[in-house]
């Protein structure tokens, strides 16, 4: 990181020994850029976009007249005889408690640990986007040649290894990295996870 100085007018000693060094953090970015990476979140979210509105429209499910404590109960009992849909719903119970907060600590962790303002702020955030809509786009494919029940836990693995490669990373370019693997295995485990419960 690079240093400054920082001068303290004092009236009863001289100038030089009143200098402090004040630390700052490096800025990766070149200031030019600035407005350029900043549309990038805005153009992820207008492809996403673009991309949910040539989804196919599923048929309506005819409306079913039980109460919805009765359908809770009924969905209560039935995942106390299906185990393995148990197990699928508690582990991703523990991946949305563990995975997910570190979008509430993003802002902390750019500003207090890489010195980021708010356009570092948004690439970081546009790049687990961006890793979620890759993932999004080959998921299905993925799924296909894996299968939903062994993507469920080596993408709820590779989430919690990239969060924890996020929490210990010493530059930017480093936690842009992992920021693009959390978003990327989160959405694999998301997608993978209802997949194999629909076939529960």
């Amino acid at each position: 990181p690079c240093s400054r100085i920082v001068r303290i007018a004092t009236p009863n000693s001289p100038p030089a020994a009143s200098t402090i060094p004040v630390r700052s953090a490096r800025n990766p970015f070149n200031p030019k850029l600035r407005p350029t990476i900043a549309m990038v979140p805005a153009l992820i979210s207008v492809m996403a976009l673009v991309f949910a509105t040539r989804l196919p429209q599923l048929p309506r499910r005819a409306t079913s007249t039980a109460s919805g404590l009765s359908d809770l109960a009924s969905a209560v009992r039935y995942v106390r005889t299906t185990h393995k849909l148990g197990a699928v719903s508690l582990s991703a119970v523990g991946v949305i408690l563990c995975g997910f907060p570190y979008l509430v600590l993003l802002p902390a962790l750019a500003t207090d640990r890489f010195g980021a303002g708010p356009v570092e702020f948004g690439v970081m955030s546009g790049t687990a986007g961006l890793g979620a809509l890759v993932a999004g786009m080959g998921g299905a494919s993925l799924e296909a040649l894996v299968g939903p029940a062994a993507l469920v836990p080596a993408s709820g693995t590779v989430a919690g290894i990239s969060v924890l490669a996020l929490s210990i990373a010493g530059s930017l370019p480093v936690a842009l990295g992992a920021l693009l693997v959390i978003g990327a295995s989160l959405m694999v485990f998301q997608t993978s996870a209802q997949a194999y419960m629909m076939q529960l």
